[in-house]
């Protein structure tokens, strides 16, 4: 299984990584600093930028580059062409700006073996349940003290309205299999 929901299988190997994507969301310093690290970690690999057309004077010529602008007018067409080339890796950046949400939420659903995610510290992480400490950390160091306990306050909030929601069901099941043997035993016994 590929791309988003891979990180439930096994983790794959990165060791000949032939062809690499960055999705550059973040700014034009930080992204060139992303990409020299992935060209230390990926050395063989081809690397393809997605990133802002004004971010093209920054990035090496040899580079296979797209414009974010061309995936945003046509996001559906760059998804399958992207998805048919079934890159090994997909890198995004996670920084601390809100910005280029919707590039960060799109590499996820890209055919990929492996999504790795950089922050602004370039600390890298897999987006693999190997790396669930690595992804809580990134998360609960994003959220600040209020959110952190809003969270937790909606959670202890919606547990009771879940179970209730989980009780009635599992009584509306129980309830329409009693309904349901008893009407075919009817049946048969009128048979």
């Amino acid at each position: 299984m590929r791309g988003l929901w891979g990180f439930l299988s096994r983790e794959p190997s990165l060791v000949s990584v032939d062809s690499c994507l960055l999705v550059a969301t973040a700014d034009p310093v930080l992204s060139r600093k992303v990409l020299e690290w992935v060209q230390t970690r990926f050395p063989i690999a081809k690397i393809r930028v997605v990133a802002p057309s004004a971010y093209r004077a920054g990035f090496p010529s040899v580079l296979d580059f797209l414009p974010n602008e061309e995936v945003k007018k046509k996001p559906f067409r760059y998804t399958f062409l992207l998805r048919k080339q079934r890159f090994p890796v997909v890198v995004f950046i996670a920084g601390g700006s809100s910005t280029f949400r919707l590039p960060k939420i799109w590499s996820l659903f890209l055919c990929a073996g492996s999504i790795i995610v950089y922050n602004e510290h370039l600390d890298s992480f897999p987006l693999h349940r190997s790396g669930w400490k690595a992804i809580y950390r990134h998360c609960a160091w994003r959220m600040t003290p209020w959110s952190f306990l809003l969270a937790h306050l909606i959670s202890w909030l919606l547990w009771p309205v879940g179970f209730f929601v989980l009780l009635l069901r599992t009584g509306w099941l129980v309830l329409h299999r009693q309904v349901r043997t008893s009407t075919l035993g009817s049946r048969h016994a009128t048979s």
